[in-house]
Protein backbone atom coordinates (compact mmCIF):
# COMPACT_ATOMS: atom_id res chain seq x y z
CA UNK A 1 0.00 0.00 0.00
CA UNK A 2 2.76 2.45 0.96
CA UNK A 3 4.67 1.56 -2.19
CA UNK A 4 1.62 2.30 -4.36
CA UNK A 5 1.08 5.64 -2.59
CA UNK A 6 4.74 6.62 -3.04
CA UNK A 7 4.61 5.70 -6.74
CA UNK A 8 1.39 7.69 -7.16
CA UNK A 9 2.90 10.75 -5.50
CA UNK A 10 6.03 10.52 -7.64
CA UNK A 11 3.85 10.14 -10.73
CA UNK A 12 2.00 13.32 -9.83
CA UNK A 13 5.26 15.17 -9.28
CA UNK A 14 4.68 15.56 -5.56
CA UNK A 15 7.69 13.50 -4.52
CA UNK A 16 11.06 15.06 -3.88
CA UNK A 17 13.57 15.06 -6.71
CA UNK A 18 17.30 15.19 -6.46
CA UNK A 19 18.94 17.94 -8.47
CA UNK A 20 21.63 16.71 -10.84
CA UNK A 21 25.12 17.97 -10.16
CA UNK A 22 27.35 18.19 -13.19
CA UNK A 23 30.97 19.24 -13.33
CA UNK A 24 32.36 19.88 -16.81
CA UNK A 25 36.04 19.74 -17.71
CA UNK A 26 37.59 20.55 -21.07
CA UNK A 27 40.56 21.70 -23.03
CA UNK A 28 39.66 25.37 -23.48
CA UNK A 29 39.85 27.84 -26.30
CA UNK A 30 40.63 27.68 -29.98
CA UNK A 31 44.06 26.11 -30.19
CA UNK A 32 46.05 27.22 -33.21
CA UNK A 33 49.70 28.02 -33.72
CA UNK A 34 52.09 28.46 -36.59
CA UNK A 35 54.80 25.90 -37.23
CA UNK A 36 57.89 26.29 -34.99
CA UNK A 37 55.91 28.37 -32.45
CA UNK A 38 54.23 27.57 -29.15
CA UNK A 39 50.61 27.20 -28.15
CA UNK A 40 49.18 27.59 -24.64
CA UNK A 41 46.56 24.93 -23.84
CA UNK A 42 44.24 25.86 -20.94
CA UNK A 43 42.60 23.06 -18.96
CA UNK A 44 39.37 24.27 -17.37
CA UNK A 45 36.90 22.77 -14.89
CA UNK A 46 33.46 24.41 -14.66
CA UNK A 47 32.03 23.99 -11.16
CA UNK A 48 28.88 26.04 -11.89
CA UNK A 49 26.70 22.91 -11.99
CA UNK A 50 28.16 21.37 -8.81
CA UNK A 51 25.53 22.66 -6.43
CA UNK A 52 27.84 25.22 -4.82
CA UNK A 53 30.81 22.91 -4.31
CA UNK A 54 34.37 24.09 -4.91
CA UNK A 55 37.06 22.08 -6.65
CA UNK A 56 39.60 20.94 -4.04
CA UNK A 57 41.76 18.49 -5.93
CA UNK A 58 42.08 16.63 -9.20
CA UNK A 59 44.22 14.11 -11.04
CA UNK A 60 44.22 14.43 -14.83
CA UNK A 61 45.78 12.91 -17.92
CA UNK A 62 46.24 14.53 -21.33
CA UNK A 63 47.26 12.60 -24.45
CA UNK A 64 48.31 13.72 -27.95
CA UNK A 65 50.47 12.63 -30.91
CA UNK A 66 54.07 13.32 -29.77
CA UNK A 67 55.26 13.71 -33.37
CA UNK A 68 52.95 16.72 -33.84
CA UNK A 69 53.28 18.44 -30.43
CA UNK A 70 56.11 18.67 -27.91
CA UNK A 71 55.36 19.47 -24.26
CA UNK A 72 57.42 22.42 -23.03
CA UNK A 73 56.16 23.58 -19.62
CA UNK A 74 53.20 24.14 -17.33
CA UNK A 75 51.85 27.50 -16.16
CA UNK A 76 49.40 27.90 -13.27
CA UNK A 77 45.88 29.13 -13.86
CA UNK A 78 43.64 30.28 -11.00
CA UNK A 79 44.25 26.98 -9.18
CA UNK A 80 47.50 26.08 -7.36
CA UNK A 81 50.25 25.02 -9.81
CA UNK A 82 50.06 21.33 -10.66
CA UNK A 83 52.64 18.68 -10.02
CA UNK A 84 53.50 17.17 -13.40
CA UNK A 85 54.58 13.61 -14.16
CA UNK A 86 56.63 13.72 -17.36
CA UNK A 87 57.76 10.09 -17.54
CA UNK A 88 55.57 9.32 -20.58
CA UNK A 89 56.04 12.47 -22.68
CA UNK A 90 57.71 10.44 -25.43
CA UNK A 91 54.41 8.59 -25.84
CA UNK A 92 52.32 11.78 -25.77
CA UNK A 93 51.02 11.33 -22.22
CA UNK A 94 51.12 13.98 -19.48
CA UNK A 95 49.77 13.31 -15.99
CA UNK A 96 49.20 16.21 -13.61
CA UNK A 97 47.55 16.85 -10.25
CA UNK A 98 46.97 19.63 -7.73
CA UNK A 99 45.27 20.38 -4.42
CA UNK A 100 43.57 23.52 -3.10
CA UNK A 101 42.54 23.20 0.57
CA UNK A 102 40.07 26.10 0.32
CA UNK A 103 38.79 25.09 -3.13
CA UNK A 104 37.98 27.12 -6.23
CA UNK A 105 34.41 27.67 -7.39
CA UNK A 106 33.03 28.70 -10.75
CA UNK A 107 35.36 28.31 -13.72
CA UNK A 108 38.72 26.97 -12.54
CA UNK A 109 41.67 26.99 -14.92
CA UNK A 110 43.58 24.15 -13.29
CA UNK A 111 46.59 24.32 -15.61
CA UNK A 112 47.90 25.97 -18.75
CA UNK A 113 50.17 23.69 -20.75
CA UNK A 114 52.71 25.15 -23.15
CA UNK A 115 53.50 23.09 -26.25
CA UNK A 116 55.97 23.55 -29.09
CA UNK A 117 54.45 22.98 -32.56
CA UNK A 118 57.04 21.34 -34.88
CA UNK A 119 54.58 20.50 -37.66
CA UNK A 120 51.66 22.00 -39.58
CA UNK A 121 49.43 18.95 -39.05
CA UNK A 122 47.17 19.08 -35.99
CA UNK A 123 46.56 16.43 -33.36
CA UNK A 124 43.61 15.73 -31.09
CA UNK A 125 44.10 16.32 -27.37
CA UNK A 126 42.33 13.80 -25.15
CA UNK A 127 41.66 14.90 -21.56
CA UNK A 128 40.56 12.56 -18.78
CA UNK A 129 40.24 12.89 -15.02
CA UNK A 130 40.68 9.95 -12.66
CA UNK A 131 39.81 11.99 -9.56
CA UNK A 132 38.08 15.22 -8.58
CA UNK A 133 37.27 16.15 -4.99
CA UNK A 134 35.48 19.03 -3.31
CA UNK A 135 37.49 21.57 -1.35
CA UNK A 136 36.70 23.55 1.79
CA UNK A 137 34.69 20.74 3.36
CA UNK A 138 36.31 20.74 6.79
CA UNK A 139 34.62 22.66 9.61
CA UNK A 140 36.26 25.91 10.66
CA UNK A 141 38.26 25.52 13.88
CA UNK A 142 37.43 28.21 16.42
CA UNK A 143 39.38 28.89 19.60
CA UNK A 144 37.59 28.18 22.87
CA UNK A 145 37.98 29.97 26.14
Amino acid sequence: MRRALALALLGLGLGGALAAQTVKAAVGGELTAQRFNTVLVPIAVDMAGSGGQKLGSYTARLTWDPVKLTFYSVVAGNFPPPQVNTDSLGYGVLKFTSISPVGVGGLATVAQLLYYVPDTVGTPLTLSFSEMSAGDVLPVARPVG
